[in-house]
């Protein structure tokens, strides 16, 4: 058995369907949404059960449901003489199965004697079109179209052409009328802006040369919902006609590339948006007497339909700067704009045109905070753009370090890192040469202190990306420091690795490294056999036999690495417990001594077969724990899992593929902002990373910390 439940608020009232469940709250993923503040996020349900009768259940909302003005704790049967309220709103049960009567027919009549004459007129001429015709099932429209192929080249009349009268849905949907996915159907209710286009991440794929790769966004206001061209090579029209910008209305037929679709959903039918000329018509027409009237009558619903010039309101808009300087604007549309024009992956991206029209938008309406947060990062972009121009001119006047300088202004998840990286290798290259000449010619002409700045800016310059093993250069490095009392000692300055990894160690170069780490060529022997075979209580074994061939040979230092040794040997063996249980945490206590006592051993950066093994066990059995957390859609929990394996083996494939996955969650999480979202964006990225920051800076935006 099906009902009918009507909701009545303080400005507009909507009929849905009730044919087995209906979620009610103040969120998008509710079937029925409510803007009231006094309704929650998650209020009620109506349910039908399994005896046929309707039923409400209060689902812990602050406010709770009202059944003939009582709060009830429990799911409560319903009747078309309930009395239910959420909030401001009254709900009105119908069943569409029994005669109607009482207050639902007064209402009704009510309804009908409040109406407008020229809605009155167009109901009687719907009605007379639709005589021989089928009616639709509320979720699909059968517009006159339907039984053809629609043409994509309508006329414009098309979009003030009345609708049919359809049952009222309050889940947004589109329905393929023809194309590579004809009889498709797509709901809109899942978030609140939905992106249509080629592929990811567009929310509605369609994988069709036709359609640009960001192609058009639909997104709701209010309780309804409006279309938004991005700036495709192919455009979008409702019923016909070119548009940057609409609102939709139940019937409407879009068309993008090969594809038309066909709107069924919440919104106003198409002849009341569009009637206001009928309206002036019917008003003069009363002023010059009936004849006239009816003749405006006849010419406006006749079927040979003329065009009928839209409402404003409904009129499709390119916006443009003088757009701008209209305070009559609509901030909402405004704000479409604003994110198609800083959306670093759209066709539109501008960020100048962004910080002028997302400023409007802010001055239009104060708290739409989103335009704010975009405005923001237009600007840092603009920012960065003039920075890039800067460090080009110095650049090609020779002027090298305030270039880099410049440079490292410019944040890694920005659009003008790329440029940025490219300029810093040429630059720093270039400045690196003349360095080297530097730190060679001065040392040769005795000048020491000249030597030595020469010499170490050039082990700055390269020791991100070179191996910093030139004999020469720290040679002369070290005699200067002699030579001038300076400190002889260097540190890699980290704040050059955003443009370049540092050096990787490889079977050519780890070996050389670890000899000369040691002076005693017996000790350097052993300690890379130690990293080449991970067999810690054999190094030592062999470490204390030649002491006790040669005790003149060794100093104490060789006491302290074969106690390291033997830790490391210790803890491994302890720490496979923890492994053979699947207790990560176990193995972590034991095996973070043993990495601790090797980074004494080996040179920074260079880990031995043994460790290396022991990271990568306790990567897997992390990526393990997270699979079980992210298929429950525990993403936050998932996530620490994951970060905990990647910080051991960063190289594990598996857990970089759902890291990465993760990231694109957050990603789409940030496309509909609140505190909610931009939280859990936070919990599941790599901290500092560039959606971490975008996340971090919408906390900061709407004051959720």
């Amino acid at each position: 058995m099906a009902y009918t439940l009507t909701f009545f608020g303080e400005q507009d009232s909507r009929t849905v369907e009730l044919s087995s469940e209906l979620s009610v709250g103040r969120t998008s993923n509710n079937d029925v949404v409510l803007s009231d503040q006094g309704v929650s996020r998650k209020h009620c349900r109506f349910f039908i059960g399994d005896d046929g009768q309707a039923y409400v259940e209060d689902l812990g909302s602050a406010n709770g449901v009202q059944v003939n003005g009582k709060n009830i704790d429990k799911p409560t049967a319903v009747t078309p003489e309930s009395e239910i309220n959420i909030g401001k709103t009254r709900i009105q049960l119908e069943d569409p199965s029994a005669p109607k009567g009482g207050r639902a027919e007064a209402e009704q009549a009510l309804a009908v004697r409040d109406q407008p004459q020229e809605q009155a007129i167009s109901r009687r001429s719907s009605r007379s079109r639709s005589r021989d015709r089928d009616d639709g099932d509320g979720e699909e429209l059968a517009a006159p179209s339907s039984r053809r192929s629609p043409s994509r080249n309508s006329s414009r009349a098309v979009v003030a052409r009345p609708s049919r009268t359809v049952k009222a849905s309050s889940r947004g949907k589109l329905k393929c009328l023809s194309g590579p996915a004809e009889g498709e159907t797509f709901d809109l209710t899942a978030k609140a802006r939905l992106v249509v286009g080629r592929c990811a991440p567009a929310d509605i794929i369609l994988n069709d040369k036709s359609i640009a790769k960001k192609h058009a966004e639909i997104y709701k206001v209010g309780s309804s919902y409006s279309i938004f061209d991005l700036g495709s090579s192919g455009g979008t029209k409702v019923n016909g006609e070119a548009i940057t910008e609409m609102q939709l209305c139940p019937g409407d037929e879009i068309t993008m590339g090969d594809y038309v679709f066909q709107y069924t959903g919440p919104g106003a039918l198409r002849e009341a948006a569009g009637g206001g000329t009928s309206k002036i018509k019917i008003v003069l027409g009363a002023v010059v007497g009936l004849v006239l009237v009816g003749v405006v009558g006849s010419a406006v619903f006749s079927e040979e339909e003329e065009y009928v010039e839209p409402d404003p309101v409904m009129k499709p808009k390119t916006m443009s700067g003088a757009d701008r300087n209209d305070d009559n604007v609509d901030p909402l549309r405004l704000l479409g704009r604003c994110k198609a024009l800083s959306d670093i992956e759209g066709e539109q991206l501008n960020f100048k045109e962004a910080v002028a029209v997302c400023g409007r938008v802010l001055e239009l309406d104060p708290s739409l905070t989103e335009a704010r947060a975009l405005k923001r990062m237009a600007e840092k972009e603009v920012r960065f753009a003039e920075i890039i121009d800067q460090a080009k001119l110095k650049a090609s006047t020779s002027q090298d370090e305030a270039a880099i300088d410049l440079l490292l202004q410019i944040e890694p998840d920005s659009a003008a890192f790329t440029s940025a990286r490219l300029i810093f290798k040429e630059t720093s290259e270039r400045l690196a040469k003349r360095m080297r000449t530097q730190c060679l010619t001065e040392f040769k002409s005795r000048y020491y202190q000249q030597a030595y700045d020469a010499c170490k800016r050039y082990r700055e310059l390269i020791c991100n990306t070179e191996p910093d093993n030139d004999k020469t250069i720290l040679k002369n490095f070290a005699e200067s420091a002699k030579k001038t009392k300076a400190d002889a000692t260097f540190v890699c300055p980290d704040k050059y690795s955003i443009f370049g990894t540092r050096v990787v160690y490889d079977a050519s170069n780890i070996e050389d490294t670890i000899r000369k780490h040691y002076s005693n060529k017996v000790v350097a022997e052993l300690i890379v056999d130690y990293y080449k075979q991970g067999r810690p209580k054999k190094t030592a074994d062999d470490l204390k036999r030649a002491k006790a061939k040669n005790p003149r040979a060794f100093d104490a230092k060789v006491d302290d690495l074969i106690l390291k040794l033997e830790v490391i040997d210790g803890r491994y063996t302890s720490g496979q417990e923890g492994i053979l249980r699947s207790d990560p945490g176990r193995a972590e206590s034991f095996w973070n001594d043993a990495f601790e006592a090797e980074q004494q051993i080996l040179p920074k950066g260079i880990e031995s077969s043994l460790v290396r093994e022991m990271k990568s066990q306790l990567a897997k059995i992390y990526f393990d724990q997270g699979e079980d957390k992210f298929n429950k859609e525990h993403y936050a929990e998932a996530f620490k899992l994951y970060y905990k394996g990647y910080r051991y083996d960063a190289k594990n494939r598996d857990l970089l593929e759902k890291i990465a996955k993760l990231e694109t969650i957050a990603n789409k999480l940030l496309r509909d902002p609140g505190c909610d979202n931009a939280q859990l964006a936070v919990d599941i990225t790599i901290p500092k990373s560039g959606v971490n920051k975008r996340a971090m800076d919408m906390l900061d935006e709407y004051n959720c910390r």
